[in-house]
């Protein structure tokens, strides 16, 4: 999700060419959440494999505190990266658009409608980062894990 809002900040920036052409940037779009879930599996079955599994709520969970913690760390560390580019971007789009206002829309076109759009994600992204810091402090709660894992 943070390549994505990445992708749209630098496209809205520059007027020049991307870093990746767009079938390599799919592909790591696509790969980066598989990458990361194959890890923390990995990580998962050999840190808690001599660990009690109990059924909590509606999925599995090892009784291991500091898997836990660095999973719900990473869900920020992600949430926070994107809450980063999106700033960027709402500064740029803004930007712009009191760009456009100034000049007239012919010049300079940004519309209203990415502005709320990307607003309306940053908010919904920056509850999903607060929902993890509190997913890091209480375990009992499985609504931020619902969230957060929407999120990512």
């Amino acid at each position: 999700m943070s390549l994505l809002v990445w992708r749209l900040a630098w496209l809205v920036h520059s007027d020049s060419a991307p870093l990746l052409s767009p079938s390599q940037f799919d592909a790591l779009v696509i790969a980066i959440p598989y990458v990361t879930f194959i890890l923390f599996t990995v990580a998962g079955a050999i840190v808690g494999a001599h660990s009690t599994v109990s059924r909590s709520n509606f999925y599995c969970i090892t009784d291991n505190t500091r898997m836990k913690t660095a999973s719900a760390a990473v869900s920020a560390i992600y949430l926070f990266t994107t809450c980063v580019f999106l700033v960027w971007t709402i500064t740029l789009v803004y930007r712009r658009y009191r760009e456009s206002r100034k000049f007239g829309r012919e010049q300079i076109g940004t519309d209203v409608p990415l502005f709320i759009r990307v607003l309306s994600f940053g908010i919904f992204v920056f509850l999903a980062l607060i929902l993890s810091v509190i997913a890091i402090i209480n375990w009992t709660m499985v609504v931020p894990d619902v969230l957060v894992a929407a999120c990512e």
